[in-house]
Order: structure tokens, then sequence, then C-alpha cells
């Protein structure tokens, strides 16, 4: 009987609510009121304008990652977007905000297979920005501390993309060559300030960008400097740059970090390209692979998280203005590693 009874009190409770629950799609007002949604918390600790805008704007999409202290991160995320709205809002003709687009980088044109192994992307063929273009917004300039060097520099980001992008009729990557980080200024100026360290021997600079550290290395007495950069624009505007400071370079574009081979070269460079973790822990490796040979290793970081920390001594330390939309800060701490 207590069996039965329970039967029967589960199968009336059953029943009382399929009655409410027909009786709340036939009358929809009956519907008890929704709470109010829970205020968004505050983004006071980002300090990037940029990466707490999108934050603020796209905090449901779990993709995106926040990290206030990366320029890199900064361009990926917000600068199409901030670029996008900030053109919309000034021409109804500038290019539509609502494509998405796949920036690539250094880290983006290389993938990997299902074993692991890293292959090189075929970058499409990007129409050069044209001379016009680049002497209205992106002009030859002196280097931050270090006035005997020139290269092509744009205060205005934002607006050399969007017109570049117009000019081209396409789609166009972010114009990293069109800055000078704050590790290539530091790193130019140590070579220049100690030309026994590049004296007749040869160089590379990996990732050269424009090519700051190549030029100040020739100039500081190299036999050979090579300028690697797996970004054809950024070749292109490093040969305008040495050019401007009649400098003879030669150029590169394979990916050493895929192939290893750095030719003769004693002494490799480079200078803020630990941004990403995968692409980090492979130069990484390949980096303790050329260790092993008669080779020197000169790194300029910036404060990367992903920058290597078994390096043999720090040769140089300094802080250096930077600008605050691009870095999330005012300044950065710029440190020249022996590796």
């Amino acid at each position: 009987r207590a069996a039965n009874l329970r039967w029967v009190l589960l199968r009336r409770l059953h029943l009382r609510r399929l009655n409410a629950r027909d009786a709340l799609r036939r009358h929809p007002s009956r519907l008890p009121p929704r709470p109010p949604k829970p205020p968004r918390r505050s983004n006071a600790s980002l300090k990037c304008p940029v990466l707490r805008d999108v934050l603020l704007r796209r905090r449901d999409r779990r993709s995106v990652r926040c990290r206030a202290s990366l320029p890199i991160d900064c361009l990926r995320i917000g600068l199409r977007r901030n670029r996008n709205r900030a053109s919309s809002a000034r021409s109804p003709s500038a290019l539509s905000s609502n494509r998405k687009v796949s920036l690539r980088t250094h880290s983006s044109n290389v993938r990997r297979n299902k074993q692991g192994a890293r292959f090189s992307m075929s970058l499409p063929l990007l129409p050069m920005p044209s001379p016009k273009l680049l002497e209205e917004l992106c002009p030859f300039r002196p280097v931050s501390g270090c006035p005997e060097i020139q290269v092509r520099e744009s205060r205005a980001v934002f607006t050399l993309w969007e017109a570049w992008e117009e000019e081209a009729g396409r789609q166009c990557p972010v114009p990293f060559w069109a800055v000078t980080w704050p590790a290539a200024q530091v790193l130019a100026r140590f070579l220049l300030d100690q030309p026994d360290l590049v004296r007749g021997r040869e160089v590379i600079e990996i990732g050269c960008g424009g090519a700051v550290a190549s030029i100040a290395a020739t100039k500081a007495g190299a036999s050979k400097v090579t300028a690697n950069d797996i970004d054809p624009i950024a070749l292109a505007i490093a040969r305008q740059n040495a050019a401007q400071n009649r400098v003879s370079l030669d150029f590169d574009s394979q990916d050493c970090i895929e192939t290893g081979s750095v030719g003769q070269a004693r002494l490799i460079l480079c200078s803020d390209l630990f941004y990403t973790r995968a692409e980090s822990l492979a130069l990484s490796g390949r980096l303790d692979t050329w260790k092993g040979h008669p080779i020197t290793i000169l790194i300029a970081d910036s404060g990367r998280p992903f920058a290597p920390k078994d390096y043999r001594e720090v040769l140089r330390e300094e802080w250096v203005d930077v600008d605050s939309d691009l870095e999330g800060k005012q300044k950065r701490a710029v440190k020249i590693l022996r590796y």
C-alpha cells in the first residue's frame, strides 16, 4: 500500500507540472519576469584601451585572449576593429567593417601537420604600398635613440593600414614593418656602442622587419649582414631603409626556424620575437641547436611573456618610451641577452 500511495502522489505531481506548463504556453504573460542581468565586471586592470574595448564588446567569445602587455595581441584583436569603426564613422566608402580577416604575422604563416612538423604557408602576393603613400604616411625618420639611422616609420598606423587597403583594393595584413619596436631600438644602439662584437663577423637578423639592427651591425663594421624575414613587404621596406642609410645588406626570405640554416653567420640577432607560446618554443629549440655551434646569439627582449629564461647574461638593460596605444604602457624595460 505504501508503494502504491507513493506512485499515486508522484503521478499527481507530474500531472500538475504538465498542466502548469500547458497553461504557461497558452498564456505567456503569466511567465515570471526574468531576473536582471548582473552588471559586467570592470576591467580596470587592463591598461591597454584597445584590449579593454574588445573584451567588453566580445566577452562571450572564449577565443579572445586577454594580454594587456602584448602589442601583437593588441594588433591581432583590436586594431582592425578599432580602425574599421573609425573609418566607417569618417567615410561611407571605406572598406566594410563586417569582414573577418585573418591577420598574417610571423607566427600565423607557420602551421603544423598531423605529426607536429612545421611547414611554411605560401603568402599571397600583396601589392607594395605606393611611394606616394609611403612618403605621406610612413616617411623616413631617425630611430629613437639612434639618430644616425633613418628608417620608414609611421606615427598613424591606423591611417596607413586603411590607405594601403584602399589603394590595393583588398585586405592587407597589419603593417608591422611601419613600427620600430623598442627592442630593435635598444639592440641597434647596443651594436653601435659595442662594435667589437660585430666587427669582421658575418651577422644574420631573424625577423628583421625594417632591418634597424641589421643596419646598425653594418655601420658597426660587420663583414656581411643578412636581413631575414618571411614577410615580402617587410623585406622591401628593409631594402629601402638600407638604401636610405647607404649600407649594403643581403636579404633572405626563408623560414630559418624551419630550415635551421643561417649560412656562415657567427652572430645571430633576434628582437621582439617571443609573443606566442608555440612559436617561441620552436624558436627557443632552434636557438638551443645553434648554441651548440661557435655562434653568438643576442636577444633583445622588451618583457614579452615567452622570452627564454635560460640565457647566459644580461648585457644591457634600459627603459624606453613606447606608444601606449600599441604597448599598453608608457615605458618598457628592454634587455639585451646573450643566449
